[in-house]
């Protein structure tokens, strides 16, 4: 494919024939690739797409119109699945889906499908479901999975000038979820019931909240005792503000039943994620935010999985190279700790693909630390923007042709006029280059499908449903333990035919019965 002549420019912008000899082939006409990365040159004759391989983040800004999928995004995933490899793809609308679906069947992926814009169809996981297995098991490891989600939720409601209340409000679900555990076991633990248990938990009896009457029936040497008191015992407009913030968080998670479901059960675990070569698509809706937040944080919790199957299996170092490819990466919630994820992926065999319409929206996303982001991201591909002040400094970080630094190498009025499928790739330690590629939705072997092809999931519930009754029942139990019922009842009581225990069990009916019987009104 015909590029810039950068041969006749004056400066340093990097030759394409010494370029390529870094760069990795992948053939469009046979099964065959070398490497799997950005796309940077195209040879039309021989069907050869020229990507970078190496393990740097890159950072992609397009804006609206530029042509970014069509001339980036498609020979990337391309090429990822021609080389092996696995993808965590953000994938707004479906369109990458519907265009490669059908091309990693045939390549023999494990595709899964998290659809947040019809939760009633595709795949499903608990982040919780997993971390009470673990805990189940005596694995250590499932107590910090369940306090890091708890953790990264709670965030969502984060404020920069008191971060009292989202503090307040992860520990209030850790304490819920602890609950859920004594009572009712690991499998239990799911948002929704963390919600059944507030309500039930805060009713009032008489001038007493549920919860107090739950804390005294507690053994004394329970060791979250203490934390649960400090919440029950909290000024009443500090613990109705708390309480709000819980309420607002996981109302996110179950207010659709599909995404409720979603959210409960799973039909893959973390490891198919890793001895398989996979694709797992962040199916999402564009036109609004309501589920940006939850999508962010599986993604932040599948990172967090991953690097935990990475460090107790494979030394640290995933066996495959797993590749993040965020498209429309500002339109998503504040992934937690990104600026960490970006700079440690390298050695885990992480590798970033992040896009971006315009600067500003990813300084809206993340105020403190959007340049942090884009200085862990080693590539960066420049197809267009508006803002006259970024074209410059690109500008300048491309340098000049006089050492009196007077006439830059490429002007900000030429990166505001390039045509589209033209752009500016600054790779890694490599001079800027200037290229042009063509519209590959034309080109590459793909065959669309349509997102109907994506199967509905059975709907009923994977999670255990706690009964509030029993925490009840407890109560009562825990009463009766300190009555000495034979003070009560002597042996000639009602009937000499029945013995001590069995007037006994007469009383533990009697009052089951009251029980049930209250708990029905």
């Amino acid at each position: 494919m015909e590029s810039f002549n950068n041969e006749n420019r004056q400066g340093k912008l990097a030759d394409i024939n010494e370029l390529r000899r870094e760069l990795k082939k992948v053939s469009i006409k046979e099964d065959y690739a070398e490497g799997s990365g950005v796309a940077v040159d195209y040879d039309k004759e021989n069907g050869v797409i020229y990507v970078d391989d190496s393990m740097s983040n890159t950072f992609i800004l397009s804006g609206t119109g530029a042509g970014k999928t069509c001339t980036v995004v498609l020979p990337l995933l391309f090429a990822v699945i021609q080389n092996n490899e696995s993808a965590f793809i953000h994938d707004p609308k479906g369109e990458l889906y519907k265009s490669f679906y059908t091309l990693a069947e045939k390549k023999g992926y494990k595709q899964i499908v998290l659809d947040f814009r019809d939760p009633s169809r595709g795949d499903s996981f608990s982040v919780l479901k997993m971390a009470g297995e673990m805990i189940e098991k005596g694995d250590d490891r499932g107590k910090e999975l369940l306090d890091e989600f708890l953790s990264s939720i709670s965030k969502s409601c984060a404020s920069n000038e008191d971060p009292f209340w989202h503090l307040s409000a992860h520990l209030y679900q850790k304490k819920l979820s602890e609950v859920t555990i004594r009572e009712y076991g690991n499998q239990a633990l799911s948002l929704k019931n963390n919600m059944v248990l507030h309500r039930y938990l805060n009713e009032k009896i008489g001038s007493r909240y549920r919860a107090r009457d739950y804390y005294d029936s507690i053994d004394a040497e329970c060791p979250e005792k203490g934390e649960l008191l400090e919440i029950i015992e909290a000024p009443t407009d500090t613990k109705k503000s708390i309480y709000l913030v819980v309420q607002r968080i996981i109302e996110n998670y179950v207010q659709n039943r599909g995404i409720e479901n979603l959210v409960s059960s799973s039909t893959f675990s973390i490891e198919d994620l890793v001895k398989d070569k996979v694709l797992v698509y962040f199916i999402t809706r564009d036109e609004t935010s309501i589920y940006d937040e939850v999508t962010a944080n599986y993604l932040h919790s599948f990172y967090s999985c991953l690097i935990d199957v990475a460090e107790r299996v494979y030394n640290g170092c995933m066996p495959r190279r797993i590749n993040w490819v965020l498209e429309e990466a500002a339109n998503m919630a504040q992934i937690p700790e990104f600026g960490k994820k970006l700079s440690a992926s390298r050695a885990r065999n992480f590798r970033w693909f992040i896009i971006v319409q315009s600067l500003q929206q990813l300084q809206s996303i993340y105020p403190k630390d959007s340049r942090t982001v884009i200085d862990n991201c080693n590539n960066l591909i420049y197809l267009y923007s508006s803002s006259l002040e970024y074209c410059r400094e690109l500008s300048e970080k491309c340098g000049y042709k006089d050492e009196d630094r007077r006439k830059p190498l490429i002007t900000p009025y030429e990166l505001q006029h390039l045509k589209k499928g033209e752009f500016l790739a600054i790779l890694d330690r490599n001079y800027p280059y200037l290229t042009s590629l063509p519209d590959f939705s034309k080109i590459l072997p793909l065959k669309k499908t349509t997102l109907d092809s994506i199967p509905l999931r059975e709907t009923a519930d994977q999670c255990e449903k706690i009964d509030t009754r029993k925490l009840y029942t407890s109560k009562l139990e825990f009463a009766l333990s300190n009555i000495d019922l034979s003070s009560v009842f002597d042996d000639d009581f009602n009937s000499d035919s029945k013995t001590l225990e069995e007037k006994k069990n007469d009383v533990n009916m009697f009052i089951s019965s009251l029980a049930n019987i209250y708990m029905r009104r």
